[in-house]
C-alpha cells in the first residue's frame, strides 16, 4: 500500500499538485476521469490507494474493468473504497452514464464491469462513455508505465492527430489508433497509459509517468480578432511567461493567431515581407507543458508558415529546442534571433528591426 498521506496532492511530493487539483475540481464531477483496467489483476493496492486520495480530494474517477469471466463485485471493494458501486452484465452506455452521475452525486465511486469479448466492442463502450460523460481524461492502467519504442525507451507523448502506426507492438498500435478515432470527436479528452503505481505521478505532475496522448485541436484566427480571443491570448502568454504584458499590448493587423481549443497554448505570426513571417509569441501554459501541445502547435505553424524568424531572450529554457528547429541563429546583446526556411541573407535583412522591437512585457 502506498505510504502517501491524504494531503499528498497538495504536498511537496507533487509541486504542481494543488494547481492540477484546482483545475480538475472545475470540471463537472463525472467528467473528471475514466480509469480503464484490462482485468481485475490490475486492481492493485496502489491503485485503490491512489483512487482513495483522489476521492478524499473531491475527485470521483469512474473505473471500467474489462473482464470476460463472471465476477463477484464484492471482490472489487476494499476498506478504502467503502462507497463503491458496480454495474455489470450487458451494458447500455446511456444507462451507464446516468448511473455514474447518480452514484457520484451520492459520493460513490462507480465501477463498471465490461464483459465485451472483442477489442472493438470494448472501445466502442469507452467512446460512448467519454461522449456521454464528457470525460476529460481516459487512463489506461498497464503493467508498464507507458508505451515503449524499439529501443525500449518510454514514449512520453503522442499527438494523435499525426499518428499513423509508428509503434513496434501490434496491440499498442491498435490502442493508439482507437484513441485517435475517439479523440478526433472528443478533442477535450486526453488519453494516458500508465501503471497503477504511477497513477498519481502521471496525473498530478508536469513531468508525468507514462505516455500522454491527445488529439490537439488548434484553431486559427486572423487579426483583428474578438475581445474574447484577445483576452484569452493575453491570459495564456502571461501564464506561460509568468509576467504581465504591457497594458497597450495588442495584436498587429494581419497577424495570424493560433489558439488551442482548451486555451492552453497560443502562437502569433506576423508578416514581414512576401516570403518571411515573424513569430511574435509562442506560449503554453505551465500545466500543459510536457503534454506535446507545444510540439503540436509548432508543427501546425511550420506547416502553414515554412519561412519564419523569431527572437528569444537569452535566458529562455527553449533554446535547445529552437536550435534544433532553426536553420540558423544570431546572438545579440539581449536576444537570440532564429530563422527557419529562409537563407541567412534573407534573415539578416530583418535582424536589426527585430532586435529593436520593444518588449511586450512590463519587465523582462
Amino acid at each position: 500500500m502506498s505510504s502517501l498521506s491524504d494531503s499528498t496532492l497538495a504536498s511537496s511530493h507533487f509541486p504542481n499538485g494543488r494547481a492540477y487539483l484546482d483545475q480538475y475540481c472545475k470540471y463537472v464531477p463525472e467528467s473528471f476521469a475514466l480509469i480503464v483496467l484490462h482485468g481485475t489483476r490490475l486492481m492493485t493496492n496502489d491503485l485503490i490507494d491512489h483512487v482513495h486520495h483522489m476521492k478524499n480530494a473531491g475527485l470521483f474517477p469512474i473505473i471500467l474493468i474489462r473482464s470476460i469471466n463472471p465476477m463477484n463485485p464484492a471482490t472489487l471493494s476494499s476498506e478504502r473504497m467503502v462507497h463503491t458501486a458496480t454495474m455489470h452484465d450487458s451494458i447500455d452506455a446511456k444507462d451507464a452514464v446516468l448511473k455514474c452521475k447518480k452514484m457520484i452525486s451520492q459520493s460513490k465511486l462507480p465501477i463498471i464491469i465490461d464483459a465485451s469479448i472483442s477489442f472493438e466492442m470494448h472501445y466502442l463502450l469507452i467512446n460512448q462513455l467519454i461522449d456521454g460523460l464528457h470525460t476529460h481524461k481516459c487512463v489506461i492502467i498497464s503493467e508498464k508505465a507507458g508505451l515503449y519504442d524499439e529501443s525500449n525507451n518510454r514514449i512520453p507523448f503522442i499527438n494523435l492527430r499525426y499518428f499513423n502506426s509508428e509503434l513496434p507492438n501490434a496491440f499498442d498500435r491498435d490502442l493508439i489508433l482507437a484513441f485517435k478515432m475517439i479523440g478526433k470527436n472528443a478533442p477535450h479528452c486526453s488519453f494516458v497509459i500508465t501503471s497503477s503505481k504511477c497513477l498519481l505521478e502521471e496525473m498530478f505532475t508536469i513531468k508525468g509517468a507514462g505516455t500522454y496522448c491527445r488529439y490537439f485541436q488548434i484553431d486559427t484566427h486572423q487579426s483583428p480578432v474578438s475581445e474574447k480571443i484577445t483576452q484569452s491570448v493575453r491570459s495564456i502568454i502571461e501564464d506561460a511567461f509568468n509576467k504581465p504584458l504591457k497594458k497597450d499590448y495588442s495584436l498587429r493587423s494581419l497577424a495570424s493567431v493560433y489558439i488551442q481549443s482548451d486555451h492552453d497554448g497560443c502562437a502569433i505570426i506576423e508578416p514581414l515581407d512576401q516570403s518571411l513571417n515573424y513569430l511574435d509569441k509562442f506560449a503554453v501554459r505551465p500545466l500543459a507543458q510536457g503534454t506535446g501541445l507545444g510540439k503540436s502547435l509548432w508543427l501546425k505553424i511550420a506547416n502553414d508558415f515554412p519561412a519564419i524568424i523569431w527572437r528569444s531572450s537569452t535566458g529562455n529554457p527553449l533554446h535547445s529546442f529552437y536550435e534544433k528547429e532553426a536553420n540558423g541563429y544570431e546572438t545579440t546583446t539581449n536576444w537570440v534571433i532564429y530563422w527557419k526556411g529562409c537563407t541567412e541573407l534573407q534573415a539578416k535583412k530583418h535582424i536589426q528591426s527585430i532586435e529593436q522591437r520593444p518588449s511586450s512585457f512590463t519587465k523582462e
